[in-house]
């Protein structure tokens, strides 16, 4: 993103480049691309952010019992990570599907297709609105300011066009406010400049914005329209439903809510016997992974090698998976 806003007349693939050779810096004195060694290298987010701290809790597991000693690496966004990975630079990274998928086309060093390790957990998005408001549907914001553009992140703007498309609307029926994350427009939000917000369900900042302001988080229409509206705008998103729990802000009773798969990925040329350890950690640790973030307690050791994305299982995990 800082290559984009310091170059603002590169064109975006370009920007991307400045940005991945940028990044790749960070990482590059550990060992050559491509070369089998350790510590694995595992990229993430930045810290504080739910990328980092599953990707913390995953490394200590490969060090821990798997013998896999392994680094997290942060970096600027998930679409690097990729990209980090299609050139050698990474071994691992933790990116959602949707993210993965639109950056996968971006431009390497070698043409080496990222591949799935595993489906670590799924990843939930929704559009909050006030309590005391009258909003209670989706198919309510109509003509109503709500947080858009994501120019930071083409991927969340895609799952806000699905949201409203569960509710029959598209960003021609609302009042967008743009803005470059979903940070910012929590903070449109609280300012009174937004009537509605969209941000991940359970993250921190909603639960600090409910703290000032009562939420309300608006349902997912539950038929099989509001289904076949979402997944024609983001085809590997899906419904799911939701109990109320700690942490989970803005509703009282189920809910159905938007969810997308959070993705271990591993560059494709990475030695099968690395591959085949790391999934059988991951398939035998939840306990220890849960007990260090519990984003964990939605791993489904059945279905780690299920993911709902168009990328390729690496074929270690495919030997593995029924």
């Amino acid at each position: 993103m800082a290559a984009e806003r310091t170059a603002p007349n590169c064109g975006p693939r370009l920007a991307r480049r400045a940005l991945l050779a940028s990044v790749a810096l960070l990482v590059s004195d550990f060992r050559a691309a491509g070369q089998e060694g350790f510590p694995l290298r595992l990229g993430a987010m930045a810290p504080g952010t739910v990328s980092h701290a599953a990707a913390s809790a995953i490394a200590e597991l490969l060090t821990r019992q798997a013998g896999l000693e392994t680094r997290v690496l942060p970096n600027a966004g998930e679409a690097i990570l990729v990209g980090l990975l299609g050139s050698g630079r990474l071994d691992l990274a933790i990116a959602n599907a949707l993210e993965a998928e639109a950056a996968r086309g971006e431009p390497a060093d070698r043409a080496l297709e990222p591949r799935v390790v595993a489906r670590l957990f799924p990843l939930r998005a929704g559009l909050y609105v006030r309590a005391d408001q009258p909003v209670q549907r989706l198919p309510d914001l109509a003509g109503r300011r709500v947080t858009a553009g994501f120019s930071a992140s083409p991927a969340i703007a895609r799952l806000l066009d699905a949201l409203l498309a569960a509710g029959g609307l598209t960003r021609a029926d609302i009042r967008p406010v743009p803005v470059a994350d979903p940070v910012a427009g929590a903070a449109r939000f609280q300012e009174g400049r937004a009537d509605a917000f969209f941000f991940a369900i359970g993250a921190a900042k909603v639960i600090e914005v409910d703290a000032a302001i009562r939420l309300r988080l608006l349902p997912v229409p539950d038929d099989a329209a509001a289904l076949a509206r979402v997944q024609a705008v983001a085809p590997n998103a899906y419904l799911e439903r939701l109990s109320p729990r700690p942490g989970l802000i803005g509703f009282n009773e189920p809910i159905l809510a938007l969810a997308f798969d959070n993705l271990l990925l591993a560059r494709g040329d990475l030695d099968a016997a690395i591959v085949r350890q790391v999934f059988l950690a991951l398939r035998e640790g939840r306990e220890m992974l849960a007990a260090r973030h519990p984003a964990f307690r939605d791993l489904d050791p059945q279905a780690l090698g299920r993911p709902r994305t168009s990328l390729a299982l690496h074929p270690a995990v495919a030997a593995l998976s029924p």
